[in-house]
Parts: C-alpha cells; structure tokens; sequence
C-alpha cells in the first residue's frame, strides 16, 4: 500500500502558526525602522540643500532671475515646517542686493518637524554661504545644529564654521 502525497492537518496549522508569531514580531520593528529612515531621509534633503547652496556659491552659479548678475551669496532657510534654497543676487547697474530668488518651498510631511536655535523672533533661520565664508543669520555658535524628527525619531544636520556638512 501506497502512502499518500501531501501535508497534514496539524502541519499545515502548526506552519500557520509560525508565520503568524514571525510577522507578529517583524511588523511592528519594521513600521518603526520605517518612521525611523523616514526622519534621515529628510534630514539628508535639508543637508542636500546646504550642499547645493555651497556648490552653487563655489561655482558662480548664476541667478534663478536673469536680469540680476551672480549672486552675492545662496543661503537654505530652514522653518519648523520645511526650508527653501535661495540666491541673494546683485543688480548689475546698482550693485544693491535684490530680495532673495526663492526656489521653491520643500515641506516636511506630516509629523516631520525641525528644531533649531533662533533670534530676533525670527520663525526660521538661513544658513549663508558667502564666496569667502559661512554665517548663519544670527551670528550662533558653530557647529550649528538643526533636529529633524518626528517626535520620536531624530536625525541632526550639523554645519561648521567652513560650510561642512554633516548628518548623525
């Protein structure tokens, strides 16, 4: 006689049963390694952000607005709720500073927030790079920090004072 092909009952439910405590344990660490890449992620575009704004200094980047000349510094404002790249150009006739050229606004999703350091009630803070150096708006310390997180996971962008950036 033959025996038959195939699984049990019993091992069937008791593999069932393993894969249920396996996901059981697995979902919720990935949910929060998930939260936890989201939160560098964002810290990495605003860090991209201080990046670009360096370069574009470093190579004379012309002006986002044509009828300005090279501008006379880019800065990344950073705001609790996003940041924004922009170039401070000089009018080629006059040589004053024209308002900032913005490039669009980058908002952190919802739950994602910064924290940093601010004067004058100032609701952001812009991080300057000069041909020759770096600022930040308020005349801070350096290293300067911003904290990017979601309210349990952090991430911090690190500036010094030669324009390096850093993400931990």
């Amino acid at each position: 006689m033959s025996k038959a092909a195939g699984f049990t009952l019993i091992e069937v439910l008791v593999s069932i049963a393993i894969l249920g405590i396996i996901a059981t344990v697995s979902i919720p660490n990935f949910k929060k390694f998930n939260s936890s890449q989201t939160v560098v992620n964002w810290a990495k575009n605003y860090a991209s952000a201080l990046i670009t704004a360096r370069t574009n200094i470093e190579s004379s980047t012309k002006c986002p607005n044509p009828n300005f000349s090279y501008p006379h510094d880019w800065d990344v404002v950073v705001q609790s709720n996003g940041y924004y790249l922009r170039a401070n150009c000089k009018d080629p006739n006059t040589g004053t500073l024209s308002p900032g050229q913005s490039l669009p606004f980058t908002s952190f999703p919802t739950g994602i927030s910064a924290t940093f350091q601010t004067c004058n009630g100032w609701s952001g803070l812009g991080i300057d790079f000069l041909s020759s150096s770096v600022v930040n708006d308020c005349s801070l310390p350096w290293p300067y920090q911003v904290t990017i997180t979601d309210g349990s996971n952090t991430s911090v962008v690190q500036i010094d004072s030669a324009g390096n950036v850093t993400v931990k």
